[in-house]
């Protein structure tokens, strides 16, 4: 389906069974308002429509015009379309390879993962990671400034690493990226769009490109990948296969079966956006896991994280991963194992539950995170506050195996993404007179959880040195100044910053924190006795673990306002990291720990 180029000129398909006609209307290019050329369609067996172009059509804009069974004419893009141009309207057609940046074909891979748990993923937007003033970046809210290997705060060499080279050095595995599939808006007048109104499936967005009416947006994202891999990550996309922007092709193409729909005929709405996708429809779940499998080839992503992935059917999630592993064995899977709202789909989706039906694909842990921090967006407290929820949060650390997914390696464990408040807005609301000392170090105790815990961390761009949203918690519509990276924060808050930094990069030296399956957690995780209720302290055993040089590993972390007295494993034990900066000294016996302290000891 789509456009496929053949001897120089362009075949074009589309699937569209609620047609009595549909036509090709040519333009010369993005602006042109009159098509320069129509051509029929020949009607296929189906409901499938096929014209050849004959001709070099490379540059020219193609759309369809479609007539309905009432004789109704409306003009859609193709839904296959590999470069959306003029707002989503119109397909530019784009040969194989003729858009690929120069040293394309000879990219670094990016990083193979012997397991999902080796993962360390790090979240934010094209504009996010570059756009503060003081970012030192020269293509601000740009693909292309996320090539810009070393730059730094105000562009001084002193002032700390920002965007490309500052993910280096923070040492994560791989970038989530929020959508950066063509959704609906307007390209050409910029301005803030977190992209979860899908347009064209297998087309970059082009808001992000230098020029919105050419190839640009496929050769500046490869060149974002290429640069990414290049420094050793991978790249995560977010995508939205659950619903549709109201003004997609579907409808007009596919009629009533494109969205789910009740008893009534009216939109099933589970998605909060009006109009959910049936993906159990054989059309559907055919753009769904052809676009996925566009991506991989035509771009070398490295996973997906899926939009509100409970909406979407298990049937279709089990075929795009088995076909995605073929191509890609170790690509990273997840999604937002939930929905938002009722919905008229009948068969079982890639809820909690219908993922245990699924092999491979990760959920987002948010019994651990609302157990660390409360409830997203409300005043309540979890364990970093004031110690409570311990049970929850050990639940969480051994990789919340009551899920029943089969292994640490589906749970992904976080305190804060882009979607509610940012962890250090919620710290605020939840601590009414906290100070920044006592957010900063409650934070820092947040994320000693998240990286010690058993599963895949995740990290919200910006919190690792206390970005928040000035109280935002939906932030969609509060443009770059509440969505940006504020950099400045990485120097006034750079201890906090080389604490997440080092946590990561002993997550990666140390196989203790990244364990294979629950039987290995149960036999080598061990709790230990603490008098007081808010403290957990926790060790796991490295003995005949390959790569690991540690022969035990022991966690502590004490969200209390008071020193805490406890007694420790028997033993004699180095604390490799604390939140108070005095590591490198060794304990034993009965100690002391710190009020809002964190240790990481071993022997």
């Amino acid at each position: 389906l789509g456009g496929r180029w053949s001897a120089g000129a362009p075949t074009l398909r589309v699937f569209a069974p609620a047609a009595r006609g549909v036509r090709v209307r040519f333009f010369r290019d993005a602006h042109v308002p009159a098509p320069d050329e129509v051509l029929a369609m020949k009607a296929m067996a189906g409901g499938f429509f096929e014209a050849e172009a004959a001709g070099d059509r490379a540059g020219q804009c193609y759309a369809f015009e479609v007539t309905d069974e009432s004789g109704k004419v409306q003009v859609v893009s193709d839904p296959y379309a590999v470069c959306a141009v003029a707002n989503s309207t119109r397909a530019l057609v784009v040969p194989p390879g003729s858009a690929d940046p120069p040293g394309w074909a000879a990219r670094a891979p990016g990083p193979a993962l012997a397991a999902p748990v080796d993962a360390v993923i790090y979240e934010t937007h094209i504009r996010d990671l570059t756009v503060h003033p003081r970012s030192g970046v020269r293509a601000k809210g740009k693909y292309l400034g996320w090539t810009e290997p070393d730059t730094r705060l105000d562009g001084l060499p002193e002032g700390p690493p920002t965007a490309l080279a500052h993910l280096r050095d923070l040492g994560v595995t791989h970038v989530h990226i929020l959508p950066v599939m063509d959704f609906e808006n307007d390209e050409t007048q910029g301005g803030y769009n977190w992209g979860y109104m899908p347009h064209s499936w297998f087309s970059p967005e082009g808001a992000y490109a230098t020029r919105a009416d050419d190839a640009s947006r496929v050769t500046e994202f490869k060149r974002l990948v290429a640069a990414l891999h290049e420094a050793g990550l991978g790249v995560v996309i977010d995508v939205v296969y659950n619903h549709a922007a109201h003004s997609g092709p579907l409808p007009v193409l596919l009629g009533a079966r494109a969205y789910r729909r009740w008893p009534d005929g009216g939109l099933s709405n589970g998605s909060g956006c009006g109009n959910d996708l049936a993906t159990e429809d054989p059309a559907v779940r055919r753009l769904v896991v052809e676009s996925a499998e566009h991506w991989v080839r035509e771009y070398d992503v490295d996973g997906f994280r899926f939009d509100i992935m409970g909406l979407v059917d298990v049937a279709t999630m089990a075929e795009l991963e088995a076909r995605l592993r073929a191509i890609k064995p170790s690509i990273l899977l997840y999604g937002e194992p939930w929905q938002t709202g009722p919905t008229a789909a009948t068969a079982p989706r890639a809820d909690k539950q219908g993922l245990r039906r699924i092999a491979g694909i990760a959920a987002f842990n948010d019994d651990f995170r609302n157990a660390l921090k409360g409830y997203p967006n409300d005043p309540s407290s979890g364990f970093i506050q004031d110690g409570s929820r311990r049970e929850a949060v050990r639940v969480g650390i051994v990789g919340q195996e009551d899920w029943g997914l089969g292994g640490p390696g589906r749970i992904i464990q976080y305190v804060s993404s882009h979607d509610d408040l940012a962890l250090a807005d919620k710290l605020a609301l939840s601590l009414p007179g906290a100070g920044e000392a006592e957010i900063r170090a409650r934070a820092m105790l947040a994320y000693l959880a998240v990286l010690t815990a058993q599963g895949v961390p995740f990290l919200q761009g910006g919190g690792e040195f206390l970005c928040g949203k000035g109280g935002q918690a939906d932030s969609h519509r509060g443009g770059d100044e509440a969505n940006r990276i504020d950099w400045p924060l990485a120097d006034r808050h750079a201890a906090m910053r080389l604490w997440v930094r080092d946590l990561v990069a002993l997550r990666r030296q140390h196989p203790v924190f990244r364990l294979r399956t629950y039987g290995e957690i149960r036999s080598r995780l061990r709790w230990h006795h603490v008098e007081k209720p808010g403290v957990v302290m926790f060790s796991v055993r490295g003995d005949g673990l390959p790569g690991e040089a540690w022969r035990e590993a022991l966690v502590v972390i004490n969200p209390g306002n008071e020193p805490l007295d406890l007694d420790l494993p028997e033993g004699r034990w180095e604390v490799r990291m604390d939140a108070l900066g005095q590591a490198r000294r060794e304990v034993e016996g009965r100690t002391t720990v710190p009020p809002l302290a964190g240790w990481v000891c071993w022997r």
